[in-house]
């Protein structure tokens, strides 16, 4: 049953969102998450089909692009053609991939109207639809959309205090009163930035750390698991900065399909966290040169310096089970 999004004005309007997948089951189940997020659907259509139907294409609010396999030579244009459509009309589009191709699917996009979504399930096809629809003028009275703008805000809220305490460790200002969790002055929690900023790496970094050791720290935390529910322990932004940082160490390229790997959590979740950490300048995208169809994701600089400055202050201290 489809339902009806109100505008300001009153005016009762329904979503309209296209479809295009390189399966039929695909577009069948794409299209129940459409019909239970409010919307309908405006067209669907074969992948290689795509570019041809938006160019007829006069009305939509998204776009819905279901894969399950490498598209081989057209994903060049193909997504080219996606990404400059949705952009020229202002509209989201969202993307389904398997792990197997995530690599190759996330090389070819880097746009803020795309989302990526990997092997979801209906509430995540539901909640990324919705959200793709929060940019109209409507008002959205659903519970999911509540929930997913929660998590969303948790996000920004995580990264932002990470970027903050790294930043802080950075500049050698962080105090045995300041790595306890305390409020802000007169008892009110202090206000937090997403962007950041690296500052100098303090002179005296301690001992250096080296990526055995950092290993060593992966391995501690995924041993809680045997022990106690994972879900009680997701923390994906440090997992990846550790990971990360090892990696660095190694000398070792890091692609995204491993990143999600590294961060134990679902990889639609995983994706959401790279995407945030880029955009917090925490993590930075660079091309394969000796293959255009894949990234690979490391740390930026400034955040390479304060996590070794961190884990060098940890490791002075004689603890780097973090």
């Amino acid at each position: 049953m489809e339902k009806s999004f109100p505008l300001k004005s009153g005016y009762q309007y329904t979503p309209i969102a296209l479809i295009f997948s390189d399966n039929s089951l695909g577009i069948e189940i794409v299209s129940e998450a459409i019909i239970a997020a409010g919307g309908r659907i405006g067209g669907c259509a074969n992948i290689g089909e795509a570019l041809n139907r938006l160019a007829d294409q006069a009305v939509a609010d998204a776009i819905f692009i279901d894969i399950t396999e490498d598209p081989g030579a057209q994903i060049d244009g193909l997504f080219k053609g996606i990404s400059d459509w949705s952009n020229s009309n202002g509209i989201p589009t969202i993307i389904s991939a398997p792990i197997e191709i995530i690599d190759l699917v996330t090389a070819h996009l880097d746009n803020d109207s795309v989302t990526l979504l990997c092997a979801p399930n209906p509430a995540d096809r539901v909640s990324a639809i919705m959200t793709a629809w929060a940019h109209k003028e409507t008002t959205l009275h659903d519970i999911s959309t509540e929930i997913d703008s929660i998590k969303i805000k948790r996000i920004s809220e995580e990264v932002s205090r990470l970027s903050r305490s790294l930043s802080r460790l950075v500049a050698g200002s962080l105090t045995a009163t300041d790595a306890q969790a305390s409020p802000g002055e007169g008892g009110h929690v202090n206000a937090v930035r997403l962007d950041f900023h690296a500052e100098p790496m303090a002179s005296a970094s301690g001992p250096a750390i080296d990526a055995a050791e950092v290993r060593a720290i992966l391995r501690l935390r995924r041993m809680r698991s045997a022990y106690f529910s994972s879900e009680l322990f997701a923390d994906p932004a440090w997992d990846m900065l550790l990971d990360l940082t090892a990696a660095q160490l190694e000398n070792e390229k890091v692609a995204v399909s491993s990143l999600c790997i590294a961060s134990a959590v679902p990889a639609t979740t995983a994706l959401r966290w790279i995407k945030t950490m880029c955009d917090a300048k925490l993590f930075e995208r660079h091309s394969d040169p000796l293959d255009g169809r894949r990234i690979f994701i490391g740390l930026s600089p400034g955040a390479a310096s304060a996590m070794l400055t961190y884990l060098s202050a940890a490791k002075r201290m004689g603890n780097l089970a973090i």
